[in-house]
């Protein structure tokens, strides 16, 4: 692609060049009016499609005619101009302006060399020259209106008369947008053949102000008619809609702003395009421009997590929740931190980032834990409780395995013990109690408090019976082997009764009542000895 300035005589040969190497490009003739007018016979013009239309400004967006304008002005002082626009469909298109004149008679000749787009119909477009949105006035130096076109005064909202009277124009500019307008209009009209553009508000004649795109051309040194030529473009509704998204915005920010979490938002290359200043405050870096930098105290072992979270947003487009653990720069403890993925998608359903909404989870996290164990554990001696053991009892039963046996235990004499020494050495004694049955179980057994001096062990992976008495003798064993409580000499002793079954054979309440009718047994032993329940409701005593 061609840009910058063209000689006038070389216009000619650069048309004929592109033309060649683009046989499928859309052509058009134009005059200075920008109408379309018969090609001219010396336009080495071949199979080449022509535009369908009145004029080039149908088929563009109407946001994009203010910058074709300047355009078009370069190919008229320069030869050529190069310009990407937006068409009205939506579209994107590169205009290729040749001023031919000299060579071929025609004052532009527009090419188009993008071969995909369909410019076969003309556009419903209205004609801005006709409409109450665009007008066109001449000026001369001093800024005076000296001649307006039919619509200027249904687009300025002002009289012909008034418009041409000697009234400063800068009267009718918005106070705040005049010194812009003044500093437009002294460096137009200081270099011939230049140009200007700004945005205005202009008073009308009704007392309201509506914003313009005003383009200023010097055409001072034209001989013929010299003055600045003026375009003004009512874009009060674009105006409007920009101020309506700006509000938008103000409101997100502030609202992102006031949450009690972090607000993080990353293009698809990771880089930081916006976040809160609550993000620092959870997890510090207050300078990261990536979210690699944002997330540098995450700890090691979470960083796969992290990266998951991210890249199901920005490379699969979907959502994500995970919880890391992050030490913020200068802090010396860790916090677990909530990130949530939230994917940024185009209308075409294309990845254009993701937001993530961080949050301390660090206290919440602790409560639950602690809301766990309260549920899970016996708060006096650590076991588990009564329903926590039961369900691993049940779990046990009904899952693929040898067997798994219930091993039920009371402590004797434990009322006198509570009555004579007080609860306090009952309370320890029970807790004793659960240390010895934790040091004696094996790893994957469960320890459960059913309730005042009863104990429950679930001792799974048991070929026999056989072998969970083996259990219940050595947990007997060391229970007479602790009598110290307190620095008192108190004596352990408990009625165990052991029931043992296959797997998926019983439910666990049958197993528990078993080993609570073997338990009563070994307590009218009073020896502190295992019985094992049989079938028949009988029981045996340990060897």
């Amino acid at each position: 692609m061609w840009k910058g300035w063209v000689p006038m005589g070389d216009a000619g040969e650069l048309l004929a060049t592109m033309l060649q190497d683009h046989p499928d490009a859309w052509v058009a003739a134009i005059n200075r009016d920008g109408l379309y007018v018969p090609m001219p016979a010396s336009v080495p013009v071949g199979a080449h499609r022509r535009l369908a239309g009145r004029w080039i400004l149908d088929h563009i967006a109407v946001g994009q005619r203010a910058p074709l304008s300047a355009a078009w002005r370069t190919a008229l002082d320069s030869g050529y101009s190069v310009h990407q626009v937006e068409l009205a469909s939506g579209a994107d298109a590169t205009f290729h302006l040749f001023m031919v004149q000299p060579t071929h008679g025609a004052d532009i000749v527009l090419v188009i060399a993008d071969d995909t787009v369909d410019l076969s119909v003309s556009p419903d477009v209205p004609d801005l020259l006709n409409t109450p949105r665009f007008t066109r006035v001449l000026r001369d130096q001093s800024g005076r209106t000296i001649e307006i076109d039919a619509a200027a005064p249904e687009v300025m909202g002002w009289s012909a008369e008034l418009l041409l009277s000697r009234t400063p124009p800068l009267e009718r500019v918005h106070p705040e947008d005049q010194h812009q307008v003044i500093e437009g209009w002294m460096a137009t009209v200081s270099a011939p053949g230049s140009s200007s553009r700004t945005r205005l508000r202009l008073l009308r004649g009704d007392g309201t102000y509506r914003w313009f795109e005003m383009t200023n051309f010097n055409q001072l040194d034209d001989p013929d008619r010299p003055g600045v030529v003026t375009e003004l473009l009512d874009i009060s509704e674009e105006m409007a809609a920009h101020e309506a998204v700006r509000a938008r915005e103000q409101l997100l920010h502030r609202l992102a702003e006031t949450l009690p979490l972090g607000v993080l938002q990353l293009d698809p290359d990771r880089s930081i395009v916006y976040k809160n200043d609550y993000l620092a405050d959870i997890i510090g870096e207050d300078d990261a421009r990536t979210m690699a930098e944002q997330f540098a105290g995450t700890v090691e072992e979470d960083l796969p997590l992290l990266e998951r979270a991210f890249s199901t947003a920005l490379v699969d487009g979907d959502d994500d929740d995970v919880v890391v653990r992050v030490t913020p720069d200068g802090a010396n403890t860790e916090r677990l931190v909530r990130v949530i993925t939230k994917t940024l998608l185009a209308e075409n359903g294309d990845v254009t980032g993701v937001i993530a909404c961080i949050s301390d989870v660090t206290e919440t996290e602790r409560m639950g834990r602690e809301l766990e164990r309260r549920a899970t554990f016996d708060a006096l001696t650590g076991c588990l409780n009564r329903p926590t053991v039961l369900a691993r009892l049940d779990a046990a039963l009904a899952a693929d395995g040898v067997g798994c046996a219930a091993i039920f235990l009371d402590l004797d004499g434990f009322k006198s013990v509570n009555d004579r020494a007080g609860h306090a050495v009952g309370d320890e004694v029970l807790r004793s109690a659960a240390r010895v049955l934790y040091d004696t179980t094996r790893d994957g057994d469960a320890v459960g408090r059913l309730g005042g001096d009863e104990f429950l062990v679930v001792a799974t992976d048991l070929n026999s019976s056989a072998e969970a008495m083996e259990l219940a003798i050595r947990i007997a064993d060391a229970m007479r082997a602790h009598p110290t409580v307190l620095g008192s000499h108190v004596p352990m002793q408990a009625s165990i009764g052991v029931a043992w079954a296959a797997a998926r054979s019983v439910t666990a309440h049958d197993l528990v009542e078993r080993a609570d009718a073997a338990m009563y047994t070994s307590k009218r032993e009073a020896t502190g000895s295992p019985h094992l329940w049989q079938a028949g409701g009988r029981s045996t005593l340990s060897a």
